[in-house]
């Protein structure tokens, strides 16, 4: 359901979206469209493999791409535990609004 949330949230944003059910998935569409793909949005912990980990496997093809980690966790939790160990990693905390998703999208896609 969050993800469907997500998902039509990110539309309504004027993004192109593609959704995966799992990790697995995830890798799957990165293969296949990972040169249309700017952006990686995350749950941190997932049942295959936590966000750490996806993101280190999809950077073994596709260094550049960016990401932005979510979690019903907050980041003073998650980030200390190790979860996160990557330096700035970019978090936003579950449940968040369109107008938080879109701010912290557009710090990522449009830097200054």
């Amino acid at each position: 359901m969050l993800m469907e949330m997500s998902h039509r949230m990110l539309e309504l944003l004027n993004y192109e979206v593609m959704s995966a059910a799992t990790p697995g998935e995830t890798i799957v569409v990165m293969n296949e469209y990972g040169d249309r793909i700017d952006l990686v949005l995350s749950d941190v912990i997932m049942p295959e493999m936590n966000g750490r980990e996806l993101i280190g496997r999809l950077r073994k093809t596709r260094p550049d791409f960016k990401f932005l980690f979510m979690s019903g966790y907050t980041d003073d939790i998650v980030i200390p535990k190790g979860t996160l160990r990557e330096e700035g990693a970019l978090f936003i905390q579950k449940p968040f609004s369109r107008r938080e998703i879109a701010n912290r999208l557009r710090k990522i896609l449009e830097p200054e």
